[in-house]
């Protein structure tokens, strides 16, 4: 397996009701070359969600030690990996951090099990679905 790498979010909302801190948005978005010259196939994230889903948390730079959130909802749809995350209420400085605009980037960390180069006018890393 390779190391984890992260890719900032830019598909994002946060939505603030009452206490709650609600981020809504895409954690990668399909059939599109992205910033890491990755283009995410749809089924990339299948059997993580299967797998992994009711377990992963919403971490605070990546560090899975400290997670801040819980991740509320995670699948894919015809645009890319949907998901919908709450800030714990246990943390007040986060969601003032978030609240006044210093917290305001948010990415996912992935790991690649399986890829092929591929040259589309530059080096293009296709992100497909595992086969069983």
């Amino acid at each position: 397996m390779n190391n984890i790498k992260f890719k900032k979010l830019s598909n994002y909302e946060i939505k603030e009701d009452g206490n709650d801190f609600i981020i809504e948005g895409y954690g990668s978005v399909f059939g599109v070359v992205d910033s890491d010259n990755d283009i995410v196939e749809r089924g990339a994230f299948t059997k993580t969600i299967q797998e992994m889903g009711p377990r992963l948390s919403l971490c605070y730079q990546h560090n899975l030690y400290n997670p801040i959130g819980k991740i509320t909802d995670l699948k894919e749809d015809d645009y890319g990996l949907k998901f919908t995350a709450r800030i714990s209420d246990a943390e007040p400085g986060i969601k003032a951090k978030i609240k006044e605009g210093i917290l305001k980037e948010f990415s996912i960390g992935y790991s690649v099990v399986r890829y092929e180069m591929q040259n589309m006018g530059e080096d293009v890393r296709p992100i497909c679905r595992l086969k069983e």
